[in-house]
């Protein structure tokens, strides 16, 4: 049963049709990832992936993706997931962060945009920890990119040298100016005492001499 103390088995008001659907989903087993593992297995292969839905979400729009568009973009898969194995006895919480992203070749970093955020859950097992259960379709998750094409390659310098402008000159600030002054007076430092060095030399030299 649900603890009302414990956010992470928090469930909405009325959420007789979620129960219901864990406990049927979930029935004959008893393991805590097994429970977790048959409810990702239903998300995953009864629902599609869609990064917008025409349909109203309502004021349910967790049972509205359950039990009548079966469709809806990660958020949707993390929140039921989510909800689900709360409504199984598992303690869950939803995260979100990001996915993918498209590596750089030129500057050598990976960037990473509003596009690639995403959502998953993580379930707590018993002995095991967080673990990460993603319930959107595997097929939908973005892989780190790369260039292609002479366009996707001037697209990478160009956000290369924006990159570097900001990094360099808007970021330039007082800490850096001030330690690249310091290395400047150091360099000239010793060039003085080189030059120095030579004048001296040169002077023994012709004192020598005479």
């Amino acid at each position: 049963a649900a603890d009302a103390g414990d956010p992470y088995l928090g469930l909405p008001p009325d959420a007789q049709r979620l129960g219901e659907l864990a406990r049927r989903l979930t029935n004959g087993r008893v393991a805590p990832r097994d429970r977790a593992d048959a409810i990702l297995g239903f998300l995953r292969n009864n629902f599609r992936y869609t990064r917008s839905t025409s349909a109203k979400a309502g004021a349910r729009p967790i049972d509205s993706f359950l039990f009548d568009w079966k469709e809806g973009y990660c958020e949707y898969f993390s929140s039921a997931m989510t909800l689900l194995a709360r409504a199984a006895g598992l303690r869950a919480r939803n995260v979100s962060g990001f996915l993918g992203g498209h590596w750089n070749d030129i500057g050598n970093y990976l960037t990473v945009r509003q596009s690639n955020a995403h959502s998953w859950t993580e379930v707590e097992i018993p002995g095991e920890g967080w673990i990460v259960y993603d319930a959107t379709p595997p097929a939908q998750a973005e892989a780190v990119s790369r260039t292609g094409g002479f366009l996707g390659w001037l697209g990478d310098l160009g956000d290369a040298m924006r990159t570097a402008w900001n990094r360099h000159v808007i970021a330039f600030d007082v800490p850096r100016q001030i330690g690249i002054l310091r290395s400047i007076a150091e360099g000239f430092r010793q060039i003085k005492h080189a030059l120095v060095s030579i004048v001296r030399d040169g002077r023994t030299l012709m004192l020598t001499l005479l």
